[in-house]
């Protein structure tokens, strides 16, 4: 009996050690400025050497054990489709929220390109 209570003991310890959650990283919030990553004077253009190099920080921060909570700005994606329909003011159509939003999702997805393409989840 002694045999099977010692096997138990160490199998609670095993279980509690495996279910402690991680140690916590230090977490960092970083913000890409939309004008920062875009060429803001045209719509929808992308500043691609300043986003990569952005991108090559971020992942040397992800790489140190750091956890990134990334936000980042519009830019020239959304501003333009944003002061053209008054998103601002609260008086746009549907179509305006749409296309400022889809806008700012295609800026989204070019940064979340430049993260994957670098190993940043």
């Amino acid at each position: 009996m002694r045999g099977l209570l010692g096997v138990l003991v160490v199998a609670v310890a095993a279980a509690a050690v495996a279910l402690r959650p991680p140690p916590k990283k230090e977490v960092v919030i970083v913000k890409l400025g939309g004008a920062a990553i875009t060429r803001k004077s045209e719509p929808r253009q992308l500043a691609k050497a300043a986003l990569e190099e952005c991108a090559e920080a971020v992942a040397a921060a992800h790489d140190r054990g750091l956890r990134v909570v990334l936000v980042h700005g519009a830019g020239s994606f959304g501003h333009f489709e944003a002061k053209e329909y008054g998103v601002a003011k609260g008086t746009s159509p549907p179509l305006g929220f749409a296309l400022t939003r889809q806008a700012v999702t295609l800026l989204s997805s070019h940064v979340v390109n430049a993260l994957v393409e670098r190993g940043v989840p």
